[in-house]
């Protein structure tokens, strides 16, 4: 495959999935586009980057993949940082598209080049990108120093993404020494420029008293601000905030609200807890079917107690029909989080060959594992195997 060819198919990908990083207004006049275009001819790399976006977005133009990705690879070519930005992101997150028989291996080692080229330029989100990768060592050699001088960089610069994640490496000691306290000075002045991730993690300070006095009410205030711009984890913690038993604020109908909204933006916890309040009836009649729905969903976006509940589901025929591999799948799956009960049962269903063949081995391993989470049910069927086998 030719190396125009992969890249056009990177960019297809990002346009199915929306994840151009550097969309911003551009004007959509058929004059402004006619202009725009003969910029572009005549070798502006900034108008070759709007051009790309045009093509990308439609703007005034017919959309077409092909030629967004030209003019952005032109565009790249002259080092123009957002190009270069958008062009190791579709590096770093590859091709898979089965539907039009396309793989594309992901390249970590060229996105990060490309992402450094952008970051020496003082690009913050190629900064941040940078960053991350020295942190992960995904395509470069994993350094928290180096990742540190990126969101230092950043910082500086003024961007709000770099002091949160600046912040967070002092709130973890990863490259510096841990201090709670100056982590929350970063989120908060992340926070003020209206990163709500920064705004969730003030708020988690508040409630823990972690770098500053614990105030429940100041940190509710900050999830209201990032559930108030679209944040469904702020949404989230607010619907746990309302329905939670210890809290004068109890409101079953405001935390359903909230729930709904982060579920809408697939939350998978809080569609786990919308499940939950249909199938015991907080705030809303008790309804199985409703429940089972949410609780599918969640499920099915990696939430391990809705998929524990699946399963448990699927033991028992309750609402569903009975299905003891289908129990056995989603026990796994939850198994595979670190969720003790679902260990537990993973290791029965070994045990006992509910669900799999029948292996001692498998069920040992599992019922430990769960043993070693605190699960008391799993430490007295161990005692009683070892039991059992001593005798033998």
């Amino acid at each position: 495959m030719s190396h125009h060819k992969t890249h056009v198919l990177y960019f297809f990908l990002l346009i199915c999935t929306g994840c151009i990083l550097n969309i911003f207004s551009v004007p959509v006049q058929a004059d402004l586009t006619v202009e725009l275009l003969q910029n572009a001819k005549n070798g502006d790399a900034e108008s070759q980057y709007l051009l790309s976006l045009y093509y990308s977005q439609g703007k005034n133009v017919s959309k077409n993949k092909t030629l967004s990705l030209h003019w952005l690879v032109k565009s790249a070519k002259q080092e123009h940082a957002p190009a270069l930005h958008d062009l190791a992101h579709f590096y770093e997150t590859g091709v898979n598209l089965p539907e039009h028989n396309i793989h594309i291996p992901q390249n970590f080692q060229k996105a990060v080049q490309l992402y450094h080229k952008a970051a020496q330029k003082n690009h913050f989100p190629a900064l941040n990108a940078l960053g991350n990768a020295y942190l992960s060592g995904q395509g470069i050699k994993q350094d928290p120093a180096k990742a540190l001088q990126c969101f230092q960089r950043g910082t500086i610069l003024g961007d709000a993404a770099a002091t949160r994640n600046l912040g967070l490496l002092y709130m973890h000691g990863n490259g510096v020494s841990q201090n709670a306290l100056r982590a929350f000075q970063l989120f908060l002045t992340a926070a003020e420029k209206g990163d709500t991730h920064a705004m969730n993690l003030v708020a988690f300070q508040y409630m823990q008293g972690k770098g500053v006095t614990q105030n429940y009410d100041e940190a509710i205030k900050w999830h209201q601000k990032a559930a108030s711009l679209g944040d469904s984890e702020a949404q989230y913690q607010l619907g746990l905030h309302f329905i939670s038993s210890n809290t004068v604020n109890k409101d079953v109908a405001q935390a359903l609200h909230f729930f709904l909204c982060a579920a809408a933006q697939g939350h998978p916890e809080a569609q786990f807890q919308i499940s939950e309040c249909y199938y015991y009836g907080t705030g809303i009649p008790t309804d199985i079917k409703k429940s089972l729905f949410w609780l599918q969903k969640a499920a099915n976006n990696g939430s391990a107690d809705a998929q524990y509940n699946l399963a448990c589901h699927y033991a028992k025929g309750e609402g569903v029909p009975k299905d003891i591999h289908l129990a056995f799948f989603y026990y796994q799956k939850a198994a595979e989080q670190g969720l003790p009960e679902a260990q537990f049962n993973l290791g029965i269903c070994y045990l006992e060959g509910d669900g799999v063949e029948q292996n001692l081995e498998h069920a040992l391993n599992f019922l430990t594992l769960a043993a070693e989470h605190g699960h008391e049910d799993a430490k007295k069927v161990l005692q009683s195997l070892s039991q059992d086998n001593q005798k033998k």
